[in-house]
């Protein structure tokens, strides 16, 4: 859910600006015009957008982290089966949070970029802008070279 579900949500928003008919699936319209087939449409479709703000993260941001000194290791994967449960605590404590930062950074920038073409861009809206970019592009440098650092150390052979 945070990975996908809460940027992919903020990317349909983003979408909602140029087809308001997909606000809707949002809730941000009345109550009369929701309804359950909305909600799951909505779900669906922000799971969808999470999972395309999720590619072009793959595709902008982890170059981005790599190439300016988070360095990405190399596992020693035979342990891996044996130590599986840790790694999944990993993950979800430290690479999901990278994740979701990374991914509203892609979706917050689309949604902005959207919604200032349609309607342009006050200066509130400009300033959140620019206080979130650095917030999110930062976050999710930390969560990622921890994911990386703490997963290379659980997953180092016992020496002998």
């Amino acid at each position: 859910m945070i990975a996908y579900l809460i940027p992919g949500s903020i990317m349909l928003w983003g979408i909602g600006q140029w087809h308001p008919e997909v606000l809707s699936w949002l809730g941000t319209v009345d109550d009369e015009q929701q309804s359950i087939g909305g909600f799951l449409y909505g779900t669906v479709a922000s799971i969808a957008c999470g999972l395309v703000a999720s590619t072009v993260r793959w595709l902008l941001i982890d170059p981005i982290h790599h190439w300016t000194g988070v360095s990405k290791p190399k596992w020693n994967l035979s342990v891996l089966y044996e130590r599986t449960t840790a790694f999944e605590i990993l993950v979800e404590i430290h690479y999901r949070y990278y994740q979701f930062y990374a991914n509203c950074l892609i979706a917050g920038c689309f949604a902005m970029l959207a919604h200032w073409i349609m309607d342009g861009g006050a200066i509130q809206e400009i300033i959140v802008a620019a206080s979130l970019i650095p917030l999110f592009f930062f976050a999710s440098r930390d969560t990622l070279s921890k994911y990386y650092s703490r997963v290379e150390v659980m997953l180092e052979k016992e020496k002998p």
